[in-house]
């Protein structure tokens, strides 16, 4: 991954990989229409 000519930091690459992790735990939870929340991200992976 390059952006603007220089390397992408691996801290930016964790940033990026938590984002959408949460999007994806966010869509779970919208297709299951689970209101307790933490209850189902206990059962996703980490």
């Amino acid at each position: 991954m390059w952006r603007g000519g220089r390397p992408v930091s691996a801290l930016a690459r964790l940033a990026g990989a938590g984002a959408v992790a949460v999007a994806v735990r966010a869509a779970v939870l919208v297709a299951l229409g689970e209101r307790d929340s933490r209850r189902v991200l206990a059962r996703l992976p980490a």
